[in-house]
């Protein structure tokens, strides 16, 4: 993944799990930004990579809660609206962006990883599990890099790009891999899976867009 982020690299890993990041820099390029970044306590961590619009907006909003940040960076801000709204902080962001945000404040035995992609699904985010094990990345050949996965193509996969020119979401060309869908998250506890949608382009969101 190197080709993606050339100024910054870092991992995290426990019993339980492990995360990699590189980083292009580009808001706050000091250390600051590095990824994973994680709460001062080091409960919870974050994987993101894209850009979210409104984010110097919904900083303000925290510091008047009375948050405390140490860098510049959306990633930042991200995770502590994670910490203040729980699993529908991704409503408030505008922007395109791939996340995951590892979190362990409730101990041993009930950790959880939430993965959450864009609306317009503009930042990629795959997934492959077998069992309670579960593999995420940005890029296909980052989760093969794994050797979890039996690098077998998908007939269904290459039917669909037969006929209709290209592959359709969640299929992958890898079967068992999958792409997280647009505004949808996947939700990680005990091994176990749940994925929804979060965001729809719904008659509201059509009102509020006009009015801008």
């Amino acid at each position: 993944m190197h080709h993606r982020g050339p100024d910054d690299m870092g991992f995290f890993d426990d019993d339980m799990g492990a995360g990699g990041a590189v980083r292009l820099a580009i808001i706050d390029p000091s250390p600051s930004g590095h990824q994973p970044m994680a709460t001062t306590d080091g409960s919870l961590q974050i994987i993101y990579n894209g850009e979210v619009y409104n984010f110097k907006t919904e900083r303000e909003i925290l510091e008047k809660q009375g948050l405390a940040f140490s860098s510049q960076t959306d990633t930042e801000v991200i995770l502590k609206m994670y910490q203040a709204y729980g699993d529908d902080f991704a409503k408030r962001l505008n922007g395109m962006f791939a996340i995951a945000i590892y979190d362990r404040r409730q101990g041993v035995g009930h950790e959880r990883l939430i993965l959450i992609r864009d609306p317009l699904g503009i930042k990629p985010l795959l997934y492959w599990h077998q069992d309670n094990r579960w593999v995420f990345a940005s890029e296909l050949k980052a989760i093969l890099a794994s050797g979890l996965i039996e690098k077998q193509i998908d007939h269904e996969a290459i039917r669909q790009l037969l006929i209709k020119g290209s592959i359709p979401q969640p299929l992958t060309i890898i079967k068992g891999v999958q792409i997280l869908l647009p505004g949808h998250r996947l939700v990680i506890e005990k091994g176990q899976g749940k994925i929804d949608r979060y965001w729809n382009f719904d008659l509201s969101q059509q009102t509020r867009l006009a009015n801008q």
